[in-house]
């Protein structure tokens, strides 16, 4: 597998394999902003909500996605899933058709856990396989439930937390050190995990 160079906005950025725990090589998935300017406007389908103010989970498909198509970006794939109906009318995202919407992409699973510890062997299993879309707290201090997605690289070292991608800003970090209080785990700290495969 030879090294890619992708150009964004101006930016040239080169990407070389890396290997994951599996031993396949791979590329690092792009990160994005579901807040830059160049897609930050378009509407989630026919709903009033855009991808800046609400556009964190297809910011995280796209993510993942480029795995698959390294060009894709946030703006292509919400235009492509608005030809879909792969949006609710408040603009909520059909994960199916996400996966309908980027060759090499297949969903597999959506499971969630509202009230109770998410199930650890079941979200550790699905990072092994690849980078998976972790629900959390986007305000862990305040209720309700302030749902926010982001794309969740791997199991960190320790095995105590996953590193991440976050698509309000396009950073790096871990889910824990970002999205929870104080003494909690990540079971208490995942409400649901959106399970992809790409070929």
């Amino acid at each position: 597998m030879s090294d890619i160079t992708l150009t964004i906005n101006g930016e040239i950025y080169d990407c070389v394999p890396r290997k994951p725990r599996g031993g396949t090589p791979c590329y690092a998935p792009v990160a994005y902003s579901q807040r830059n300017p160049h897609w930050a406007h378009i509407a989630l389908g026919a709903s009033r909500y855009t991808i800046g103010s609400a556009g964190c989970a297809v910011t995280a498909v796209a993510m993942l996605g480029t795995l698959a198509e390294p060009s894709l970006t946030p703006g292509i794939l919400t235009i492509r899933l608005g030809v879909l109906g792969g949006f609710t009318s408040d603009g909520l995202l059909y994960w199916q058709k996400a996966a309908y919407a980027v060759d090499g992409l297949e969903w597999l699973d959506y499971r969630k856990w509202p009230s109770e510890n998410a199930d650890m062997d079941y979200v550790r299993s699905a990072l092994e396989r690849g980078p998976q879309i972790v629900q959390v707290d986007f305000k862990p201090k305040t209720s309700p439930l302030d749902t926010h997605f982001v794309l969740g690289l791997a199991m960190t070292e320790d095995g105590e937390d996953i590193d991440i991608i976050d698509p309000w800003a396009g950073q790096r970090g871990t889910l824990l050190g970002l999205y929870a209080q104080p003494g909690w785990d990540l079971a208490r700290a995942i409400y649901a995990l959106a399970e992809f495969r790409v070929s």
